[in-house]
C-alpha cells in the first residue's frame, strides 16, 4: 500500500514533468532521425537558408553599389584603355545600329526638304511669276 501511495504521490508531483520529458525525448528522437536522413535535413533547412540569403542579397545590394560606385568609373576607363578592340567589338552592334538609324533619319529629312523646295520652285504660281 505504501508503494501505491508513493506511486500516486509521484504521479501527482512529477506527472506534468514526466509528460514533458516524454515529449522532449520524442522530439529529440525525431530530430536525430531528421539529421541522419540527409535529403530530409536539406528539405527542412533549405527554405530557411534561401530566405536568409535572399534577405542578405537585398540588404547588401545597395551597400555593394555604394562601395563599388567610386571604383567603377576608373575601372571602366582602364578596361577600355587596355582592351580597346574588345570594347569596340562589344559595342559595335549597338553603335552601328544607332548610326544607321541616325543616317537614315537624316537622309529622310534631306529628301523631304529637297522635295519641299522642288515643289515650291515648280509650283504653278511660281512658274507663272517667273514667266511674267
Amino acid at each position: 500500500m505504501s508503494t501505491d501511495l508513493f506511486q500516486n504521490l509521484r504521479t501527482i508531483l512529477l506527472g506534468e514533468e514526466q509528460d514533458r520529458l516524454h515529449r522532449l525525448e520524442n522530439e529529440i528522437a525525431r530530430l536525430q532521425e531528421q539529421l541522419q536522413d540527409k535529403d530530409r535535413l536539406i528539405e527542412t533547412i533549405q527554405p530557411v537558408i534561401s530566405d536568409s540569403l535572399s534577405r542578405k542579397i537585398r540588404e547588401s545590394r545597395d551597400e555593394m553599389a555604394r562601395v563599388l560606385a567610386p571604383v567603377m568609373g576608373a575601372a571602366i576607363k582602364k578596361q577600355i584603355a587596355e582592351a580597346r578592340d574588345d570594347v569596340v567589338d562589344a559595342l559595335y552592334p549597338v553603335i552601328g545600329q544607332t548610326i544607321r538609324r541616325s543616317v537614315a533619319e537624316a537622309m529622310k529629312k534631306l529628301v523631304q526638304s529637297v522635295n519641299e523646295r522642288l515643289d515650291r520652285a515648280l509650283s504653278f504660281r511660281t512658274l507663272r511669276m517667273k514667266i511674267r
